[in-house]
């Protein structure tokens, strides 16, 4: 053999060898240094972004009025946020494949959305998205039903006035509650409920009535009508803000909601309703975010 064949086989041997230690190593250790970890962290953010970025006036906020500013404000403190899973209610005309690919700008490569045509619900996601239902019928904005990464999804956007409808919405979405709750998923429900909840009672200020009295929203003795939220509440899922938040009656009035299934609710390191000014120029609504911890599969 050539000299130049020998030093050519050399090379091929020694490619082979360093290719097949690290699995020989492997091979060596035990078993519980290949198992995989189920367990994982989770990021979520619920945030309605006001009439689909359209331009307009708002009459009463200092929202920003020509949409594609309002949008990319958007977009950036999403990225700098780092989710894992976004629920954006008040889409306006946007396709899955349009939010998918929308949503690379915050590094999520899956998505969905509740209709192509008019406002709507849409979920991004990091991980792909195992869509249990998505319903149009017999509520105004619908829900979607899903599964993420081992975590049961419900994203929904409820009717915002109170009457009959948002009551009859709420008993929708308690049923895929129960449904979660009773196989033991780990479960999360997200989005805008047009409701204020019983446990913001203290938090709740005279402008905060005015406003409310505003809308047109049911009042019972004088406060808030909160059978919306205090019927989810029943069914034994929990609001994360309420771990964390100090007692503080300059809170703004909340209506954006992320719950939580008690399993979950324990493994929350983190949760936050944003209400600096800042974001009024972005929306008329203020995002909501929530970190879990050591979720198991």
């Amino acid at each position: 053999m050539k000299p130049k064949n020998i030093k050519f086989s050399y090379l091929i041997l020694l490619n082979i060898f360093a290719y097949l230690l690290p699995v020989v190593l492997l091979m060596g250790c035990k078993p519980k240094h290949l198992s995989i970890q189920p367990n994982h962290d989770l990021k979520v953010v619920t945030y309605n972004v006001w009439v689909g970025y359209q331009d307009r006036k708002h009459p009463r906020l200092p929202c920003l009025e020509i949409g594609i500013e309002r949008k990319s404000l958007i977009y950036e403190w999403l990225k700098e946020q780092e989710a894992d899973v976004v629920v954006f209610q008040e889409l306006m005309d946007y396709s899955a494949e349009k939010l998918k690919n929308e949503s690379k700008f915050w590094d999520h490569n899956y998505a969905v959305t509740l209709r192509d045509q008019g406002m709507a619900i849409g979920i991004s996601s990091r991980y792909p998205i195992k869509v249990k239902e998505i319903l149009t019928e017999g509520m105004q904005h619908g829900l979607i039903y899903c599964t993420i990464n081992g975590v049961d999804i419900i994203a929904t956007h409820l009717w915002p006035s109170f009457d009959h409808t948002i009551l009859d919405e709420v008993n929708i979405v308690k049923e895929r509650v129960d449904s979660s709750l009773t196989l033991g998923h780990p479960l999360l429900l997200l989005g805008d409920f047009n409701a204020f909840s019983p446990e913001d009672e203290l938090f709740i200020s005279d402008e905060t009535m005015d406003l409310y009295k505003l809308w047109g929203w049911g009042l019972v003795d004088g406060r808030p009508n909160y059978q919306v939220i205090q019927a989810l509440l029943n069914s034994g899922i929990k609001d994360v803000c309420t771990k964390f938040r100090k007692n503080d009656k300059a809170r703004k009035q909340r209506y954006d909601f992320i719950f939580a299934s008690p399993n979950l609710w324990n493994e929350c390191t983190d949760a936050n309703h944003f209400q600096e000014a800042e974001f009024l120029r972005f929306s008329d609504h203020y995002p909501v975010t929530a970190t879990f911890s050591n979720i198991k599969n």
